[in-house]
């Protein structure tokens, strides 16, 4: 698998942030000036994209607005969408991240290094609070085109959670829950139309005779559609591989009192009056159904508590607002409080969504899953097939921890269990096994021991201290002998086919250890120097964490194959 091109975007103060990158043509860095800092400019951004310039009653209507959008080249005078808005932002959103001359060049570099398939490039945000994560980043523009609207590169919003993910093997079926509730919704509720059941479900039946549709039970009236979706989880109980909903979504305040949904920004409920607590947040929600078919809101939160621990691997979103976030969290937003609690990855809606592209969308993401595509590269894919005027931008891809720790893949073929295993064979696939459990526990070792440095220079980077830097010093020593002693390790017999295991060892030869410790005790450090260090411990973090999901991949692989062998 080609390494990712990374970039954390971290921000310093309410107006600065500093852009790290990191790729296989090298690691560099640079400080932007965040953008649309008013309110108004922001509000006009963002209503702009969330338009549909063939839907009349999806633009604007205030003159203000109006007048605000044609300044900025998104808009006619009368107010109507212009086919190059979208062009015009994420041009201005490129340019503010990469107007450095050097930095860009290393990015494009990374980029055209990879040609046999798509580039992932991976956004991490640091900072929960960052106010970058609102921004669309999907719309990228360079001085040739778009990034992120066809395969020339795919895009991963990635919520920072360090703990290791396996793959889901497919066994001739991808099986798919659909969530389609139709709750009785007060006509203000009312949106672009979401996809009809019955078409959803021949939709995704037709992707592939390999992709197995079950529809949620909506029948019944006794019951709301989140109690029937667990029951439908019990009854399969790690069955279920992907769950797909399909439903109004929105964000907004959730009144306490009555269960109304109110604007982002609302003091009180208008329909009971209710005052909403001012630390109390805006989410993204979707529309379920209570008993009786009467509307109720469910939380991202609430919905990511009914599928954790149930073995769904994604969770699709076919929902308005889905993927929006705001709040002053990632966590807000549908999609990461689904991350939150354990989903692995989320396909999401950053804006408001229209039923005929949404059905081209599914329909070619689902063609891809069950073709084992990587779930970065099916969703590049699945954009292309939008037209521009519906919104490629739209749909938007979170994935919990690193990719590489699925390599890219949510369902993998059931190529690697054989019916049949022989006693030669079963002798080598037990040595295997330790010295992939040797390597597991050696590596999650290492990196408890990596985790303290890295503290200490990440609050150096905020706050220059001597002491910091000392302490960081004293901590990376107590690193290097277990470093030393997994990278010995590395030639193993048995668990000699993983690349990531080749990445350490190279990592190991081409940072010179005792310079790192020499420099991190160093109470004269310069920034470049202690710059060119911190991307050395963050490129070996990255490798540590490929290497110890590639274990948990090929421990349970194992494991499936010697229990009914060896009885466990």
């Amino acid at each position: 698998m080609s390494r990712s091109i990374k970039l954390t975007l971290s921000q310093v103060s309410d107006t600065e942030a500093i852009a790290f990158l990191d790729s296989a043509k090298g690691q560099d860095n640079r400080q932007f000036t965040l953008l649309w800092l008013d309110n108004q400019e922001w509000n006009v951004v963002f209503a702009y994209l969330e338009a549909f310039r063939q839907y009349q009653e999806t633009w604007p209507q205030d003159s203000e607005t109006i007048n605000r959008a044609a300044e900025l080249k998104l808009a006619t005078k009368d107010g109507t969408p212009l086919l190059q808005r979208v062009k015009c932002i994420g041009s201005v959103l490129y340019k503010s991240v990469f107007g450095d001359k050097e930095f860009e060049q290393l990015f494009q570099q990374a980029l055209d290094s990879h040609q046999d398939k798509p580039p992932v490039i991976e956004l991490h945000f640091p900072d929960a609070g960052s106010y970058l994560q609102t921004y669309p980043w999907e719309v990228l523009h360079d001085e040739d085109d778009f990034l992120f609207d066809s395969l020339r590169a795919s895009l991963v919003r990635h919520v920072d959670f360090r703990k290791p993910l396996s793959s889901l093997r497919l066994n001739n079926k991808l099986n798919v829950l659909l969530v389609n509730p139709r709750p009785q919704m007060p006509k203000a509720d009312t949106e672009l139309p979401v996809l009809d059941k019955v078409a959803l479900k021949e939709l995704l039946s037709e992707a592939s005779s390999r992709l197995q549709v079950q529809e949620l039970d909506s029948v019944s009236a006794r019951a709301s559609t989140i109690s029937k979706l667990a029951m439908s989880l019990n009854k399969s109980f790690r069955g279920i591989q992907v769950v797909h909903v399909d439903a109004h979504g929105r964000y907004g305040l959730l009144c306490e009192c009555c269960g109304d949904l109110r604007s982002d920004g609302a003091e009180a409920c208008k329909n009971c009056g209710w005052t909403f607590p001012t630390e109390q947040k805006a989410q993204g929600h979707i529309a379920f159904a209570k008993e009786g078919g009467d509307l109720k809101w469910i939380s991202g939160q609430r919905l990511g508590k009914a599928l954790r621990n149930r073995g769904v691997q994604l969770v699709v979103l076919s929902a308005c607002d889905s993927g929006l976030m705001g709040g002053g969290s990632v966590f807000n937003s549908m999609a990461g409080a689904l991350v939150r609690q354990g989903i692995p990855a989320v396909v999401a809606m950053q804006f408001s969504v229209e039923a005929k592209s949404t059905e081209v969308f599914v329909t070619n993401l689902y063609q891809a899953l069950v073709n084992c595509v990587p779930l970065t590269q099916a969703i590049a894919a699945a954009r292309t097939s939008i037209d521009v005027e519906d919104g490629w931008y739209r749909p938007v891809l979170y994935l919990r921890t690193d990719s590489a720790n699925m390599e890219g893949r949510v369902f993998e073929p059931d190529n690697l269990v054989t019916s049949e295993v022989d006693s030669t064979d079963l002798v080598d696939l037990v040595a295997e096994l330790a010295e992939w459990k040797s390597i597991h526990s050696d590596s999650q070792a290492l990196l408890n021991a990596l985790d303290t440095p890295l503290k200490y220079l990440g609050a150096y980077r905020y706050r220059p201290d001597d002491d910091k830097l000392d302490d960081a010093g004293y901590a990376w020593q107590l690193c290097v002998k277990k470093l030393v002693s997994l990278c010995g390790k590395c030639d193993f017999q048995h668990a000699h086919y993983a690349p990531t295991l080749n990445d350490l060892r190279v990592q190991a030869q081409v940072s010179n250890l005792d310079e790192i410790t020499r420099q991190l005790m160093g109470t004269d450090i310069k920034q470049p120097e202690f710059k060119k260090v911190y991307a050395q411990l963050l490129a070996l973090e990255d490798i540590l964490w490929d290497v110890l999901n590639a274990a948990d991949k090929r421990i349970a692989v194992l494991v499936e194959i010697l229990q009914p062998k060896i009885g466990g």
